[in-house]
This record gives structure tokens, C-alpha cells and sequence, in this order.
């Protein structure tokens, strides 16, 4: 499992992960603490100013916009009490272009890891996050508006199938316009078409403005505007 900083630097959310026994590479910031045998609360960007220059090893992490992502990355291992078969790292990428800016992530993962796994898998997360931002821009992902889990799942669901088809299927010559010719054809193809009973619309109808009329009357008397 991997995650950017936002999820990576709650604690509690790690321990959560290695309580169920998930491997995970989480980003977190370079003001998280992590367990050493110097310190309980070891700045994790404290730890790898003193570390020899060989341990640094430069390797791509995947393919970016216009070249492979080359930087120089190290690990030192934490917390070496805990299992005999699982390892704690902090990993730390830093620029090979400006070397003061230096990138953490914390790793829990199986003893036999070796560096190269862990930058993989670190790697993997800017892959999803283009996943992501190009399903918003091209089969609207974030176009959506809901009130229950069960509608924004139906809609992602849809939107992230028809962004598979549309990166499967489309060869590198065609052209954006082109891609936009063929979007309303995939959302017709997999969207449901079947007729909504009448006794349904009327239902949903009243209940959207009875929840209208009761939010109005929460506001009033809060003392607040709708």
C-alpha cells in the first residue's frame, strides 16, 4: 500500500495498517518523528544529514511527463527490535538538480526488501494520482452531486470504466479532440438507461424538499442565514 503525506504522517493511521499486518510506503514530512535507538521522537529529517555518501544510490522511479524521475535515495532502518521478519525504514528521496530538498516516506514491509522494492513501490504513487487527475479532466470523475455513499460509488465506478476503456482503446495518435468524440459514446454504452419508475421521482422529489425546508428551519434557529 502507498499514500501521499496527507494519509502517511497519522500515526495512527500506520499503526493501524501494521497492527492488520499491511505492507505499506507512506510519504510523510520531514517534521514526523519515528522511533531510533538515539531517540523516541527522531525527527526523521535529522537522521540522514551524517549518512555516508555511498549509501545514497540513484535509481528512476518511473516515467514523469517529459523523462524518467531520477533521484538519489537511502534508507535507515528503525525501530530493529520489533519482529525479526518485518523491517521499519525511513526512505528519503532527495533531487539530484537540488540536493537541499529531501522527500520522506516510512516503509513496513517483509525483512527481505531490498531498496530498489521500496522505490517501486514509492513510485507507484505518482501513477495513480495521474489515474486520477486525468479521469477528472476526461470522464468526470469529480462531476458529481450526491448525498449518499451508494450514488458516489455508482458514479465513480462508471467514470473510472470508462476512463479504462478510453486508455485502453486509445491509440497515441489520436488527437484530443478525438478522445472527446468518443466519451459521450462510452458513457452511453455503460451508463443505465433503463426507465426510472414515476412512484421513485415522486419520492426522491419530496424528500429533497423536505430536507430543503428542515435545513432552513435548523439555520433559523441557530440564528443563521441558508
Amino acid at each position: 500500500m502507498t499514500a501521499d503525506a496527507a494519509h502517511g504522517f497519522s500515526k495512527g493511521r500506520r499503526s493501524e495498517l501494521e497492527q492488520a499486518d499491511i505492507f505499506h510506503v507512506m510519504a510523510t514530512t520531514r517534521h514526523d518523528t519515528v522511533v531510533t535507538r538515539w531517540a523516541i521522537d527522531h525527527p526523521v529529517h535529522d537522521i540522514f544529514p551524517g549518512l555516508p555518501r555511498q549509501k545514497w544510490k540513484r535509481r528512476s522511479c518511473g516515467d514523469g511527463a517529459h523523462d524518467r524521475r531520477i533521484y538519489s535515495w537511502a534508507r535507515v532502518e528503525v525501530r530493529t527490535w520489533h519482529r525479526e521478519d518485518r523491517r521499519h525504514w525511513v526512505l528519503a528521496r532527495r533531487s539530484v538538480s537540488r540536493p537541499e530538498e529531501i522527500f520522506y516516506d516510512i516503509a513496513y514491509c517483509p525483512a527481505e526488501t531490498t531498496l530498489d522494492e521500496l522505490i517501486r513501490i514509492a513510485g507507484g504513487r505518482w501513477a495513480i494520482e495521474e489515474c486520477f487527475q486525468s479521469a477528472k479532466q476526461e470522464c468526470g470523475l469529480d462531476d458529481y452531486r450526491i448525498r449518499r455513499y451508494p450514488g458516489g460509488h455508482r458514479h465513480m465506478t462508471l467514470a473510472m470504466a470508462a476512463h479504462s476503456c478510453v486508455t485502453a482503446c486509445e491509440p497515441e495518435s489520436w488527437t484530443r479532440t478525438r478522445r472527446k468524440r468518443i466519451l459521450p459514446t462510452l458513457h452511453l454504452s455503460l451508463a443505465d438507461r433503463r426507465p426510472t419508475p414515476a412512484e421513485h421521482i415522486l419520492h426522491w422529489s419530496t424528500w429533497r424538499r423536505r430536507r430543503h425546508q428542515v435545513r432552513n428551519d435548523h439555520y433559523k434557529r441557530r440564528g443563521h442565514s441558508p
